[in-house]
C-alpha cells in the first residue's frame, strides 16, 4: 500500500511486508488516544487485549511483541488497523517507540519477533 499526499509531491513507498514468505495480517484493535502510530511499529497487547506500542523495557505485557503495524493509524480517529502476526517483514523499516518518538528496531527486538514467527529480512 502506498500513501500519497496529493498536491505536496510526497510519496511514501516504505514497504513493511516482504513477499518472501506470505504474511498473516489481522485486523487489530488498538487502544484509543495513543496519537498517530507509524507503520512498521512493533506492537504488543496491553492488559485489555488491545494493541499498543511494544516496549522492551516494560515489566508488563507490553514487553512481549505480538506483531508489526502495516499502516499508519491515527488512534484518535481509528482503532482498527492491519497487524502482521506471521511471515516476513522488511527489517530496515521496523520501528520501536510510540507516536512521539521512534527508533530503528534493535537486533534484540528482531530476535523477539522471530520468537513469534515474524521474520525480519
Amino acid at each position: 500500500m502506498f500513501k500519497a499526499n496529493l498536491g505536496t509531491n510526497t510519496f511514501d513507498d516504505k514497504p513493511i511486508i516482504d513477499r518472501t514468505h506470505p504474511c498473516v495480517v489481522v485486523a487489530g484493535a488498538f487502544a484509543a488516544a495513543q496519537g498517530i502510530l507509524p507503520k512498521g511499529l512493533i506492537v504488543a497487547l496491553d492488559g485489555t487485549d488491545t494493541y499498543v506500542p511494544y516496549n522492551p523495557d516494560a515489566t508488563d505485557t507490553t514487553k512481549d511483541p505480538k506483531g508489526v503495524l502495516t499502516e499508519e493509524v491515527d488512534t484518535a480517529e481509528t482503532i482498527v488497523a492491519g497487524v502482521v502476526r506471521h511471515g516476513t517483514v522488511v527489517a530496515e523499516n521496523l520501528l520501536v517507540g510510540d507516536a512521539t518518538t521512534t527508533a530503528a528496531a534493535s537486533a534484540a527486538d528482531i530476535s523477539a519477533l522471530a520468537d513469534i514467527t515474524i521474520y525480519a529480512i
